[in-house]
C-alpha cells in the first residue's frame, strides 16, 4: 500500500519543536513523530480507509492528517464549522473514519462499513480537498502522495526553506494553501506556529514576534487586513519572506510589500495555484517583481508552463480560436 510521510528524515528523532502553540506548548519532532505513529496504529491493520477529519488549526486534526497519510490511507480534509458540507460529504464519499470533536472531545468515529461491491480507494490516493474552483459547484480534487510530496518540496527548494524557518499558520487547514505551507515546513525540517487568533486580533503581531516566526503566507483580503493592523510599523526582527496567493492583489500593495521586504532585506512572493495542482504552480522571483503586477511568474520547480490552443476553425478568410487556456505539466 502507497504512504507517504510529510515529517522530514532528518529532524524526526529531534526535541526541537515542530509545532508552537498560542498557549505556549511546543511539540517536538520526535513527539509529532511518535503520535502520528500512534494514530496510525488506530486505524488498524486493515485495507486502505478514507479519513475525514475536521481540519481545525490545531494539534489533534495535523497528527491525524500525517498519521493516516504515513499508514497508507486517504484523508479528506473538512472545513471544522460547515455542518452541511459534511453531511453531503458522509452521504456522497462515505468515509470509513471520522475525526472530528465530539461532545467537547476529539472522537474518532468507525463509520459504517462500506459495500462489499463498493468501489476500492485507488492505491495512490491521498488527499481529497473541497472547492469551489471557477464555476461556484463544489468538488472534491483527488491528489496523490506523489503530487503532495513533489509540491511540497517544490515549495521549499525556491522559498528556500530550513531548519531554521518558522511559519505562522494563519490560513485554514482544509485550504490547499494552507496545508501546503505545512506541509513545505515539515517537509523542510521547519517548524509551525499555531497563533491562534486572527490578522485583526490586537496581539497579533505581538505573538509572531514573540514566536520569532520568519514566514508569514496570506491571501490578498489578509493583506488588506495587515495594513488594517498598520502591519508596516510592526518591529518583525526575525520576519524573512512573505507569499500571497489565492487571488490577484492589488497592484499597490504588491509594490508595499515588496519594498517593504527589500528595505529590510527580506522577500515577498507573489505566487499562483491551484487546489487541483495540489497548491502552487507559480511564483514571482522576489527580485523579478516590477510594475507588471499581472503577471503569475515561472514555473516551480519540476513543473512547466505553455499556452494551450485549441484548432484553429475558419470563416471566410478569418481565423477564429474559440479559448485558450494554460497548460501545467509536473
Amino acid at each position: 500500500m502507497h504512504s507517504l510521510d510529510l515529517v522530514s528524515e532528518f529532524a524526526r528523532g529531534e526535541q526541537r519543536a515542530a509545532f508552537l502553540f498560542a498557549d505556549g506548548r511546543s511539540l517536538s519532532y520526535a513527539e509529532l513523530d511518535d503520535l502520528a505513529r500512534r494514530f496510525a496504529t488506530r486505524l488498524g491493520q486493515g485495507g486502505k480507509q478514507l479519513v475525514a477529519i475536521s481540519a481545525e488549526a490545531s494539534e489533534h486534526a495535523v497528527v491525524a492528517y500525517l498519521g493516516a497519510l504515513r499508514a497508507g490511507h486517504a484523508v479528506a480534509m473538512l472545513p471544522p464549522c460547515d455542518s452541511r458540507l459534511w453531511e453531503d460529504f458522509l452521504a456522497a464519499f462515505q468515509p470509513d473514519f471520522t475525526y472530528r470533536p465530539l461532545d467537547g472531545r476529539w472522537r474518532l468515529v468507525r463509520e459504517a462499513q462500506r459495500a462489499r461491491d463498493a468501489e476500492p480507494l485507488y492505491p495512490d490516493l491521498a488527499l481529497l480537498l473541497m472547492t469551489s474552483g471557477s464555476s461556484g459547484a463544489g468538488k472534491a480534487v483527488r491528489l496523490s502522495y506523489g503530487n503532495i510530496e513533489a509540491n511540497a518540496r517544490s515549495i521549499a527548494a525556491y522559498l528556500e526553506l530550513s531548519s531554521n524557518d518558522r511559519a505562522a499558520l494563519v490560513l485554514p487547514l482544509h485550504y490547499s494553501y494552507g496545508l501546503s505551507v505545512l506541509n513545505s515546513h515539515l517537509i523542510a525540517g521547519a517548524s509551525v506556529l499555531f497563533p491562534g487568533i486572527s490578522i485583526m486580533d490586537g496581539d497579533f503581531l505581538r505573538v509572531i514576534a514573540d514566536g520569532g516566526c520568519t514566514n508569514l503566507s496570506g491571501v490578498p483580503y489578509s493583506y488588506e487586513l495587515l495594513e488594517r493592523a498598520r502591519f508596516r510599523d510592526a518591529e518583525l526582527r526575525t520576519l524573512r519572506t512573505m507569499t500571497v496567493a489565492g487571488g490577484q492583489l492589488r497592484p499597490d500593495l504588491i509594490r508595499l510589500y515588496r519594498d517593504h521586504m527589500r528595505a529590510r532585506g527580506g522577500r515577498f512572493f507573489v505566487m499562483y495555484g491551484q487546489t487541483e495542482a495540489t497548491a502552487r504552480i507559480a511564483f514571482v522571483p522576489p527580485e523579478s517583481l516590477s510594475d507588471r503586477e499581472g503577471r503569475i511568474g515561472v514555473a516551480i520547480p519540476g513543473g512547466s508552463l505553455g499556452i494551450a490552443m485549441p484548432e484553429e476553425s475558419r470563416s471566410g478568410d478569418r481565423v477564429f480560436r474559440e479559448s485558450s487556456s494554460i497548460a501545467v505539466r509536473t
